[in-house]
Protein backbone atom coordinates (compact mmCIF):
# COMPACT_ATOMS: atom_id res chain seq x y z
CA UNK A 1 0.00 0.00 0.00
CA UNK A 2 3.01 2.48 0.71
CA UNK A 3 4.38 1.48 -2.62
CA UNK A 4 1.13 2.73 -4.29
CA UNK A 5 0.69 6.04 -2.61
CA UNK A 6 4.61 6.74 -2.89
CA UNK A 7 4.38 6.18 -6.65
CA UNK A 8 0.87 8.23 -7.17
CA UNK A 9 2.71 11.04 -5.16
CA UNK A 10 6.08 10.44 -7.50
CA UNK A 11 3.26 10.69 -10.42
CA UNK A 12 1.81 13.66 -9.21
CA UNK A 13 4.87 15.76 -8.99
CA UNK A 14 6.09 14.83 -12.36
CA UNK A 15 3.39 16.26 -13.82
CA UNK A 16 3.60 19.65 -12.39
CA UNK A 17 6.27 20.80 -15.10
CA UNK A 18 3.80 20.43 -18.13
CA UNK A 19 1.08 21.94 -15.84
CA UNK A 20 3.50 25.18 -16.30
CA UNK A 21 4.11 24.55 -19.81
CA UNK A 22 0.12 24.68 -20.32
CA UNK A 23 0.15 27.84 -17.40
CA UNK A 24 2.38 30.09 -19.66
CA UNK A 25 0.79 32.90 -21.36
CA UNK A 26 3.77 34.12 -23.98
CA UNK A 27 1.61 37.49 -24.13
CA UNK A 28 1.08 38.12 -20.51
CA UNK A 29 3.89 37.03 -17.79
CA UNK A 30 6.19 37.84 -15.22
CA UNK A 31 9.64 36.58 -14.68
CA UNK A 32 11.07 37.32 -10.90
CA UNK A 33 15.18 37.23 -11.95
CA UNK A 34 17.67 36.32 -9.77
CA UNK A 35 20.77 36.33 -11.72
CA UNK A 36 22.59 38.30 -14.09
CA UNK A 37 25.09 37.38 -16.57
CA UNK A 38 27.01 40.18 -18.40
CA UNK A 39 29.09 39.62 -21.30
CA UNK A 40 32.89 40.85 -19.79
CA UNK A 41 32.07 40.70 -15.60
CA UNK A 42 30.75 37.98 -13.81
CA UNK A 43 27.81 36.65 -12.62
CA UNK A 44 26.05 38.24 -10.16
CA UNK A 45 23.53 37.04 -7.50
CA UNK A 46 20.65 39.87 -7.86
CA UNK A 47 18.34 40.72 -4.68
CA UNK A 48 14.79 40.49 -4.13
CA UNK A 49 12.36 42.51 -6.40
CA UNK A 50 14.09 42.78 -10.19
CA UNK A 51 11.79 40.85 -12.72
CA UNK A 52 10.78 41.33 -16.46
CA UNK A 53 6.84 41.23 -17.16
CA UNK A 54 4.54 41.59 -20.42
CA UNK A 55 1.07 42.88 -20.10
CA UNK A 56 -0.95 42.59 -23.58
CA UNK A 57 0.92 44.45 -25.67
CA UNK A 58 3.34 45.86 -22.67
CA UNK A 59 6.78 45.65 -21.43
CA UNK A 60 7.86 45.93 -17.91
CA UNK A 61 11.10 45.85 -17.32
CA UNK A 62 12.97 46.80 -13.89
CA UNK A 63 16.49 44.70 -14.27
CA UNK A 64 20.24 46.09 -13.46
CA UNK A 65 22.73 46.31 -16.09
CA UNK A 66 26.01 45.91 -15.99
CA UNK A 67 28.00 46.30 -19.65
CA UNK A 68 29.55 48.73 -22.00
CA UNK A 69 27.44 51.48 -23.24
CA UNK A 70 28.57 52.62 -26.69
CA UNK A 71 25.73 55.71 -27.34
CA UNK A 72 24.79 56.66 -23.36
CA UNK A 73 21.35 58.38 -23.22
CA UNK A 74 20.91 61.30 -21.11
CA UNK A 75 17.84 61.39 -18.86
CA UNK A 76 17.21 57.54 -19.01
CA UNK A 77 16.28 55.71 -15.81
CA UNK A 78 18.43 52.78 -17.67
CA UNK A 79 16.37 49.63 -17.63
CA UNK A 80 13.99 50.18 -15.23
CA UNK A 81 10.89 51.24 -17.53
CA UNK A 82 7.12 50.89 -19.28
CA UNK A 83 6.91 50.39 -22.98
CA UNK A 84 4.95 49.13 -25.65
CA UNK A 85 5.48 46.06 -26.97
CA UNK A 86 6.90 45.22 -30.82
CA UNK A 87 7.69 42.31 -33.41
CA UNK A 88 6.60 39.65 -30.92
CA UNK A 89 7.32 36.15 -32.02
CA UNK A 90 6.66 32.81 -30.64
CA UNK A 91 8.62 29.69 -31.07
CA UNK A 92 8.45 25.48 -29.32
CA UNK A 93 11.45 24.32 -28.32
CA UNK A 94 12.42 20.98 -27.71
CA UNK A 95 10.78 19.06 -24.32
CA UNK A 96 8.07 21.63 -24.22
CA UNK A 97 10.20 25.06 -24.02
CA UNK A 98 8.76 27.92 -25.46
CA UNK A 99 11.37 30.80 -26.59
CA UNK A 100 9.61 34.45 -27.36
CA UNK A 101 11.46 36.94 -28.42
CA UNK A 102 10.21 40.90 -28.69
CA UNK A 103 11.61 44.50 -28.81
CA UNK A 104 10.36 47.62 -27.37
CA UNK A 105 12.27 50.80 -27.84
CA UNK A 106 12.64 53.88 -25.35
CA UNK A 107 14.47 57.02 -25.83
CA UNK A 108 15.53 56.37 -28.98
CA UNK A 109 17.14 52.75 -27.88
CA UNK A 110 15.65 49.26 -29.34
CA UNK A 111 15.55 46.54 -26.70
CA UNK A 112 15.58 43.17 -27.95
CA UNK A 113 14.55 40.41 -25.39
CA UNK A 114 14.98 36.56 -26.04
CA UNK A 115 12.94 34.80 -23.20
CA UNK A 116 13.72 31.57 -22.79
CA UNK A 117 10.81 29.27 -20.44
CA UNK A 118 11.25 25.74 -19.53
CA UNK A 119 8.28 23.69 -18.59
CA UNK A 120 9.39 23.47 -14.85
CA UNK A 121 9.61 27.31 -14.67
CA UNK A 122 12.58 28.35 -14.68
CA UNK A 123 13.75 31.06 -17.58
CA UNK A 124 16.28 32.77 -19.45
CA UNK A 125 16.08 36.36 -20.84
CA UNK A 126 18.89 37.83 -23.33
CA UNK A 127 18.38 41.53 -23.84
CA UNK A 128 20.60 43.54 -25.84
CA UNK A 129 20.24 47.18 -26.75
CA UNK A 130 20.73 49.06 -29.60
CA UNK A 131 23.37 51.34 -27.59
CA UNK A 132 25.29 48.71 -25.70
CA UNK A 133 26.21 45.33 -24.71
CA UNK A 134 23.72 42.47 -24.17
CA UNK A 135 23.35 41.00 -20.88
CA UNK A 136 21.54 37.70 -19.40
CA UNK A 137 19.57 36.89 -16.95
CA UNK A 138 18.26 34.03 -15.22
CA UNK A 139 15.02 33.84 -13.20
CA UNK A 140 11.47 31.90 -12.54
CA UNK A 141 7.95 32.36 -13.93
CA UNK A 142 6.08 34.06 -10.93
CA UNK A 143 2.55 32.60 -10.19
CA UNK A 144 1.09 36.16 -9.68
CA UNK A 145 -0.04 37.80 -12.93
CA UNK A 146 1.41 41.13 -13.90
Amino acid sequence: MKKKVLLYFLLAVLSLPAEWAGAFDPTSFRIAVHRMLPQQYSPRELSYGYELAVRNDTVFCYLPYVGRIYQPVFDNDGLMFKAPLRDFKQTELKRKAVRVDFTTSRLNVIYRFRVTVEPDGRCWVRLTPSNGQSVSYEGELSEDTP
